[in-house]
């Protein structure tokens, strides 16, 4: 994405007020679904062919999960992205668990996780940043971020409103402590 469409997305969602502004949401919509598509494809990257969700179909189910909340539209860019990606991880694994629940899925491989040894599956990796975020919300928000919304450093420290430098040591400890519970340890 070029940097006029960043900012052009960024006025675009700021004009819109909810129902009320929906000339807004008409033109950032093109904008936003090439977002939407951009971080589906990320998400959906590992999934075998034939899976029961493909990019178009995650990008239409998050965009009405985000449609059913007037406020998601008066944020900036990356606000949107971090709201898409917690929608996207939502519906894989609701996803996975209607598909079977006592089937694993093909594994993830997302950057950086693949690093920490055995892939989790999506069902697995949910549990674990479920059980993160009660040790620590900002780092299972850093992983959710880097993996599911494609983003980087820079863009999750912007986002969370912190240092560089601590997104880079919170994703850093994310992995090991994953790749720790990943291990059985």
């Amino acid at each position: 994405m070029e940097a006029g469409d960043a900012e052009a997305i960024d006025r675009l969602l700021a004009g819109w007020t909810g129902k009320a502004g929906a000339a807004a949401l008409d033109a950032a919509m093109p904008l936003v679904y090439l977002e939407l598509k951009s971080i589906a494809t990320r998400a959906l990257r590992s999934h075998a062919p034939g899976a029961a969700l493909q990019t178009t179909a995650l990008v239409h189910e998050t965009y009405l999960k985000l449609r059913e909340r007037d406020a998601v539209w008066n944020v900036g860019r990356h606000a949107l992205v971090a709201m898409a990606a917690q929608a996207m991880r939502r519906i894989l694994v609701d996803d996975a668990r209607r598909r079977d629940a006592l089937k694993r899925q093909p594994p993830l491989a997302f950057d950086g996780i693949a690093d920490a040894g055995t892939i989790p599956d999506v069902l697995e990796l949910d549990a674990l940043l479920d059980e993160l975020a009660t040790l620590s919300a900002r780092q299972a928000q850093v992983v959710e971020l880097k993996c599911f919304a494609g983003m980087s450093i820079d863009d999750i420290a912007g986002h969370l409103g912190v240092a560089r430098v601590t997104v880079v040591r919170d994703w850093r400890i994310a992995r090991a402590w994953l790749a720790q519970r990943m291990a059985g340890e």
